[in-house]
């Protein structure tokens, strides 16, 4: 089995924290590591074994003409490592943003937990007594899972109908990522919001 983990990015410092923290978690010889950064050359250079770091450069000499296909400027450029993973014949992709962070609790199976859910039928919840966003209303049905998506901690990502009734209130999800506090403010169609560093587990 083999697993490729992709993570887009376009700061070095938050890639830099992100690779040190989940460094015990993907040292392992199954996982292989590809970080895209969204700049036109590379302006860094990790230090750690078993990964390829892309840049858009590389999104053009791999695809040509073809090159527009893949994003660029938004979290959808991780199309291109993703791409690259399934080149390489990897078995299983994850993605991850690159401020999320392990958990301390239940960090260390992160993989595990994820693959494991591969051998659940179709539709399961994550999110105790609510519908996360994007399970279907009708038509659940049983089929094999092909893809699992993971969900913050504390910060449930709701429904539109569940949300128009709940409040945002901490609540437990069964994995998965945890936002903390806010590390940075920047200025979005004239608000301000804050960016928050998240934590997985």
């Amino acid at each position: 089995m083999l697993i490729g983990v992709c993570v887009p990015t376009a700061r070095e410092t938050s890639i830099a924290s992100f690779l040190e923290a989940w460094r015990p978690h993907f040292d392992r010889d199954d996982v292989l590591l590809f970080v895209h950064e969204d700049r036109p050359s590379k302006s860094f250079t990790p230090d750690t074994p078993r990964l390829r770091h892309t840049a858009q450069e590389d999104i053009d000499r791999e695809l040509g003409a073809a090159a527009w296909i893949i994003p660029r400027g938004s979290g959808a450029c991780r199309s291109f490592p993703m791409y690259l993973a399934w080149k390489e014949r990897c078995d299983y992709i994850i993605t991850l943003d690159d401020d999320c962070h392990p958990e301390s609790s239940g960090g260390d199976r992160f993989i595990d937990r994820h693959i494991e859910s591969f051998e659940r039928d179709r539709w399961f919840r994550t999110i105790a007594g609510d519908e996360p966003r994007g399970v279907p209303y009708a038509r659940l049905g049983l089929l094999p899972v092909a893809l699992n998506h993971g969900l913050w901690s504390d910060v449930p990502d709701l429904d539109g109908p569940t949300s128009l009734v709940r409040l945002r209130e901490p609540r437990t999800a069964c994995g998965l990522l945890r936002r903390q506090e806010p590390f940075e403010e920047k200025p979005v169609g004239g608000q301000r919001r804050h960016r928050k560093r998240r934590q997985h587990r």
